[in-house]
Formats: C-alpha cells, sequence, structure tokens
C-alpha cells in the first residue's frame, strides 16, 4: 500500500521533538495506517554528518554542564552556547552573512521568547566572541527566573542554565529535521567541505 502525502502531513503535524532522550515523540489517536509508514522513515546520512553530530554532543552538550556547575566558570558557558549556536547556523544555512545564518537559526529553532532578541544576541555572540565581553545583555548564574527579563542597567538578563538548556533543544530539533532533509543534511556536508568557512569539529589524541 502506498503511503500518501496527506498521511505524511498529518503525521508531521503531531510529531515532536524529545530533546532530553533523542527520540521522536508522535502523539495522535486515531492514526491511519499510512502515518505510521510514512514517520518511520528515515535518510540514509553520510558518516561526515554523523560524526559532527557525535562530536557536536559530546563537546557542547556534554561539556558546557561542567561550567555551569559553579559561577566562577559560568561566564565561559554563555562562550560556548554562543559558539555552538554559530556552528549550528552554519550547518543549517548557506547565506552570506553570519549575522542573517545566526539570526535565522535563533527565530527557527529557538523558543518564540528568543525572536525579539535575535539582533541584540548576535551582537552579543560578537562582543563575546571578538572581545571576551558581554554587550545587551547581563549575565547571571542560576537565575531562571530572571531569564530574558530587563534587567537593572536597562538590558536584558541571561541565565545560564537556561540559555544553554534552549539551545540544546535547539539542536537537537535541528538534528531531527536533519535525519528527513537532503536539503539540510547537503548544507551542512557543504559546510563540512569547506575548509575556509567552514570544516568539521573533533578532537583527537596526540600520536
Amino acid at each position: 500500500m502506498e503511503t500518501s502525502l496527506e498521511a505524511c502531513h498529518d503525521a508531521q503535524q503531531f510529531r515532536q521533538a524529545d530533546a532530553r532522550d533523542h527520540v521522536l515523540a508522535l502523539t495522535i489517536a486515531p492514526w491511519p495506517r499510512a502515518a505510521y509508514d510514512c514517520v518511520s522513515l528515515e535518510i540514509f546520512m553520510d558518516p561526515k554528518i554523523e560524526e559532527t553530530i557525535k562530536w557536536f554532543r559530546k563537546i557542547y552538550l556534554d561539556g558546557i554542564p561542567v561550567l555551569l556547575k559553579q559561577n566562577d566558570t559560568a561566564f565561559l558557558s554563555f562562550v560556548c552556547v554562543v559558539a555552538a549556536t554559530d556552528a549550528l547556523a552554519g550547518y543549517c544555512y548557506d547565506f552570506p552573512k553570519v549575522g542573517d545564518r545566526f539570526k535565522t537559526f535563533i527565530t527557527s529553532y529557538f523558543p518564540p521568547v528568543y525572536a525579539k532578541h535575535g539582533l541584540n544576541l548576535y551582537l552579543f555572540r560578537c562582543r563575546l566572541l571578538h572581545n571576551f565581553s558581554p554587550a545587551y545583555f547581563s549575565l547571571v548564574h542560576a537565575s531562571p527566573k530572571l531569564h530574558l527579563s530587563p534587567s537593572s542597567i536597562g538590558d536584558t538578563i541571561l541565565s545560564d542554565d537556561v540559555f544553554f538548556s534552549d539551545m540544546r533543544t535547539a539542536a537537537e530539533s535541528y538534528f531531527a529535521d536533519l535525519q528527513s532533509s537532503p536539503q539540510l543534511q547537503q548544507c551542512m556536508l557543504d559546510r563540512l567541505q569547506n575548509i575556509q568557512e567552514g570544516g568539521a569539529i573533533s578532537v583527537s589524541a596526540l600520536t
């Protein structure tokens, strides 16, 4: 029995990415049999892409929580989160301007509340990565209730724990989309093979 495009569309409407467990949770009742057939399909990914995802998770998603354990290293967690977001944006889009890629990834994959901060987050990224100093945001450690609220000096508060958690969820949502999109896979592969502006990530032992 052929799977209809309508059934595929219906299934996609109810797909939710469970970022914590790296699985797809599907919730709909009742479902046509064709919907089950549709959502189970995965597209073969180039080994370079799979290797990059593995290292991204190991370096950023497993590494940043170590920095979140104490206030003394919290600042470095912000550096890593914007660097990770920058990398994801480069994998996801082939826009010539870095700012356009970064802001589009924020609006596409981060929670909607981030959308109005897209430009300032990009400027924050530039200042943090190039000058090692924040701009447009006041940084706090383990204060989730203050996240994205106005600060006493007129900018916006970023709490390290929530900022990382939202980046992690965005990353896993993107990886889920990547699994079923030849276009996204090709864009990422092009980025990995572009030694001048991209390249792969890995850490190797010295021999």
